[in-house]
């Protein structure tokens, strides 16, 4: 089922320009192609929500790429792409740039401040698995 995700990507990628959807495919195929995540292409999928945002600007898709940022510039540099985008694109409502961001401090250390964005993930959930998991994250982070 993969390799044939990925000839598809490969296909909607080969031709001239790529609209957004053979974009979100590509990134998708980068996933799926990466034996581990530690191998992952994060630069690729850099360039590849760079091209992405231009055709789509999207705050999900944008905080998306600040997570890919963390990968290739450390955590650090994607934490501060992601407070700029949840600034500008008002994404205090959205309970995953506060899971995102959660994650992102907790890869710096910053345990109890981690923890407080857990907290505020799971009280912008609006469907109960997702906050008992962002909860459960609060109390053991």
């Amino acid at each position: 089922m993969t390799a044939t995700g990925l000839r598809c990507s490969d296909f909607a990628n080969s031709g001239g320009r790529r609209g957004p959807l053979a974009l979100q495919a590509a990134i998708a195929a980068e996933h799926a192609r990466a034996s581990t995540f530690t191998v992952t292409d994060w630069p690729r999928i850099v360039r590849l929500y760079d091209e992405l945002l231009v055709q789509e600007p999207s705050p999900t898709l944008a905080l998306g790429r600040c997570l890919a940022v963390s990968y290739v510039d450390g955590p650090a540099a994607g934490l501060a792409d992601l407070d700029e985008v949840i600034a500008v694109s008002r994404l205090e409502g959205y309970c995953y740039s506060h899971a995102a961001r959660a994650q992102l401090l907790q890869r710096l250390g910053q345990s109890h401040d981690a923890r407080r964005a857990w907290v505020r993930a799971a009280s912008t959930s609006r469907a109960d698995a997702e906050r008992r998991y962002f909860q459960s994250r609060a109390s053991r982070d």
